[in-house]
């Protein structure tokens, strides 16, 4: 078997021929076909055969990444421009925003993501803004039992190599933003959208809008990280799409000055209800609390940000202990 390369890869997948011909891939929906008459290590086209992109010297092979991106706010995949950059790779972020707003609310980072910031050399601008939870304590939400505890803080860096981290994705926007511009091998373009993209022997072929005008731009990749609502995703071969799963999360900030002391503690608190939970932790370095209400109900649009008001949640929390009543009204 081959490994097709980006934006075509995927998770190692074990695919299992056994006495067929071909056989569909259940990630990607690519069709492999067994040609006896290829060679070992052969494949057709001779593109797709496998190829370790670490292994590509950029002094050597013509290399230019491009990143597709809908909202700076999913800061996670944003962590591969730097990183790609280091390696000597040019990279373009096409970025459909004209601007970087500070918009979002709080994220956990757990030691998979903060060792990455770390490395980066994030970590002086980071820290006063991060806060490092001691603990997670799981409740239940109509009684107020503590149903659980983990330790967080020293014990996970201890274990791990890297700290638990929650923090602000604005914050942390920043600085991604900061790096991005500090490097001679990142150029990031605001107000651009790639329609679509045509894949080549070279690489890849966009064609990208910005306002009424369409340009075209060529690299050797194209990463798709435009999020859920991606509208190059059937391009890459996922023809299934998203399914609302009744589940929405609504996302709310106040001054830790005004919460009570139990919410202004180092540490991620989980209320657990009927038919929804409630996440709270501190952000902006401990000046900030960050709510997340997680509610069943029929609200179903693209995007990631709509307006609410504490009614939309106050029902499916009423019937619970005092705590997450009173911080959602």
């Amino acid at each position: 078997m081959h490994r097709c390369h980006p934006p075509f890869d995927h998770p190692h997948i074990f695919l299992d021929m056994g006495d067929s011909e071909e056989i569909i891939c259940p990630y990607c929906s690519t069709l492999f076909r067994h040609r006896t008459g290829l060679s070992p290590h052969a494949a057709s086209p001779p593109t797709v055969r496998w190829r370790n992109l670490l292994s590509i010297d950029p002094r050597r092979d013509r290399a230019r990444f491009a990143y597709r991106r809908d909202s700076w706010c999913g800061n996670r995949r944003a962590h591969g421009q730097p990183i790609v950059s280091r390696r000597g790779f040019r990279v373009v972020v096409f970025e459909t925003a004209e601007r970087l707003d500070p918009i979002g609310a709080g994220i956990q980072l757990s030691p998979n993501a903060s060792r990455i910031l770390i490395d980066l050399g994030l970590e002086d601008q980071l820290k006063p803004q991060v806060v490092c939870p001691e603990e997670l304590i799981v409740k239940i939400a109509r009684t107020g039992h503590i149903l659980a505890r983990t330790p967080l803080g020293k014990a996970v860096e201890q274990t791990y190599g890297a700290p638990y981290w929650v923090i602000h994705r604005a914050d942390l926007q920043t600085a991604l933003a900061d790096a991005a511009s500090a490097s001679p091998n990142i150029e990031l373009r605001l107000g651009s959208k790639i329609d679509t993209f045509t894949a080549h022997d070279r690489g890849v072929m966009l064609e990208v809008s910005r306002g009424m005008s369409v340009t075209l731009d060529d690299g050797d990749m194209l990463i798709c990280a435009d999020g859920l609502w991606s509208s190059l995703r059937r391009q890459c071969g996922h023809r299934n799409l998203p399914k609302f799963a009744h589940h929405t999360a609504w996302r709310a900030l106040i001054p830790a000055d005004a919460a009570p002391a139990e919410m202004r503690a180092p540490a991620v608190n989980l209320w657990i209800g009927h038919n929804a939970h409630l996440v709270h932790y501190p952000v902006k370095g401990g000046n900030m609390i960050n709510i997340v209400a997680i509610l069943r109900d029929a609200w179903n649009e693209p995007g990631w940000s709509s307006s609410g008001c504490a009614e939309m949640c106050s029902t499916d929390f009423q019937l619970t202990h005092g705590m997450p009543t009173s911080v959602i009204c």
